[in-house]
């Protein structure tokens, strides 16, 4: 008998025997799906969207993604016959520097990560690595970009992350600098509502092109303090004072992650909330949460740095969201829900209007 003939309940045995959901596997069971529909109707239960999209993004060593090569011929077959693969791509990473990836092996063949942008049409999510070396590679970076406008929907891209490459051996600050300008002219094409900025802060004129964008109004932001190299006072800089306030004043919900694991000293919560409060637009939901050693911080500092800011921002601020943030006791719930209409903490739940 014909594999194409056995019922689907039996292939979806035989592979579930075999399955490791590792990347060689998941790439053999999405070519094991062009064969005939009832191959199709087992492998689509199995194959989940997170697993497809890690596969996607997985980058190996030296950066290089190893499996966009063979995932953009598979991508464009699931295409070709209206399948769903394709379509289950919801976000790409884009790094300039491994943008011809495995290119010595076939010379002339469109780049994978072109393939990919073209063939699947649900991409909303673009992530963007920045590195300083890029600003010696300026010709290399025009071409790259050249090529990726042309083959962007545009239309469909909502969210764009900046991702700092190795942030803890470079200043956030020093990412993009010498280069991230040549992105103006791609960015300036988007139409995103969020923007997240992971370690890295770019330029001014990046900052600039983005704020052009009239559906943007959500700003994510992780390990938004930078402490520059040691001086006298070692003193630690805000991401803050480098964001044109023009910018922040677009903003209605922000998302701060801060991960104090690695900070060699206490994160300064009040001057931090203090320029937040001066600086950002009329806010409307506020997340702020906290990860690693805790022990050295003042809960007095996020105390009344959070107070100050929702004070200052009562007229427009309706939700805040706090996890894990040091000194949030019911008398300071209490206090907060006088500003705010709707407050989490540590996924509780509680309402002004409910007493």
């Amino acid at each position: 008998m014909s594999f194409s003939y056995l019922p689907t309940e039996l292939i979806l045995m035989i592979l579930n025997i075999f399955a490791t959901h590792k990347e060689p596997w998941l790439l053999d069971l999405l070519s094991a799906a062009m064969v005939c529909r009832s191959w199709y109707a087992a492998a689509i239960s199995l194959i989940k969207p997170d697993e497809l999209f890690r596969l996607v993004n997985y980058a190996g060593a030296k950066r290089i993604y190893p499996h966009r090569r063979r995932l953009a011929g598979l991508l464009e077959e699931s295409k070709r016959h209206d399948l769903v693969f394709h379509r289950l791509i919801h976000r790409l990473v884009i790094d300039l520097l491994s943008f011809e990836e495995n290119n010595m092996v076939v010379a002339y063949a469109p780049s994978p990560v072109l393939r990919l942008v073209t063939s699947c049409p649900n991409i909303e999510s673009l992530e963007i690595v920045y590195d300083a070396k890029f600003a010696s590679m300026s010709g290399l970076i025009v071409d790259r970009l050249e090529c990726l406008k042309n083959s962007v929907q545009y239309e469909k891209i909502r969210r764009l992350e900046l991702v700092g490459q190795d942030p803890i051996h470079r200043c956030p600050c020093c990412a993009g600098r010498g280069w991230d300008h040549l992105l103006c002219d791609f960015l300036g094409r988007l139409a995103i509502e969020t923007l997240t900025l992971r370690q890295v802060i770019p330029s001014q004129a990046v900052f600039k092109t983005l704020s052009q964008s009239a559906s943007l109004h959500h700003l994510v932001l992780y390990r938004s303090i930078l402490e520059m190299p040691r001086t006298v006072d070692r003193a630690a800089i805000s991401s803050l004072t480098h964001i044109p306030q023009s910018f922040l004043r677009r903003i209605d919900t922000l998302e701060i992650y801060e991960d104090l694991e690695d900070c060699a000293i206490a994160w300064p919560a009040f001057r931090y909330f203090s320029e937040l409060a001066d600086a950002i637009g009329p806010l409307q939901t506020f997340l702020f949460e906290c990860s690693g050693d805790l022990s050295k911080e003042n809960p007095l500092e996020y105390v009344n740095g959070l107070l100050l800011l929702a004070e200052r921002r009562s007229k427009s601020l309706r939700n805040m969201i706090l996890h894990h943030v040091p000194g949030i006791d019911e008398d300071m719930i209490s206090r907060l829900l006088e500003y705010v209409d709707h407050l989490e903490v540590d996924s509780v739940s509680y309402s002004a209007h409910v007493k």
